[in-house]
């Protein structure tokens, strides 16, 4: 059997659907990479779709900047940081944290830590007086 030739007016019609949903698809892929860096839901999922060690690492580490903060309870994460892949594990720099000072503002420090290949925490490292 052999397979007749396409008919010109269905692929003016093929090509007429192709060029409606090409715009589309441009600004949906616009929109993703935007949600993506303003949402931290969004990016944290992501994350742990696309590189599971490398964000249980920097979770693993935000954890111990915020349980490293004078008053925990009250501090929060301002920069999440970024994750560089050692030998044995993976080093996380650039946590910005901020936390409660004594008079009820708010002071800021960096944190960084090594995490092994485990999840464990091997060595942390804390700065004050972070970049604003």
């Amino acid at each position: 059997m052999e397979r007749e030739p396409p008919i010109p007016s269905q692929n003016r019609a093929r090509r007429k659907r192709t060029r409606r949903i090409i715009p589309f698809a441009i600004v949906l892929v616009f929109a993703l990479f935007i949600v993506r860096d303003q949402v931290p839901f969004v990016r944290d999922l992501i994350d742990k779709t696309l590189h599971p060690n490398e964000w249980r690492a920097q979770q693993v580490c935000k954890g111990a900047a915020l349980d490293s903060a004078s008053k925990p309870d009250f501090a929060r994460i301002i920069e999440r940081g970024e994750v560089s892949k050692t030998q044995n594990g993976y080093y996380v720099s650039g946590i910005i944290v901020g936390d409660m000072s004594e008079d009820g503002g708010e002071t800021r420090f960096d944190f960084s830590c090594y995490v092994d290949s485990t999840g464990r925490i091997a060595n942390t490292n804390r700065l004050r007086g972070a970049r604003p």
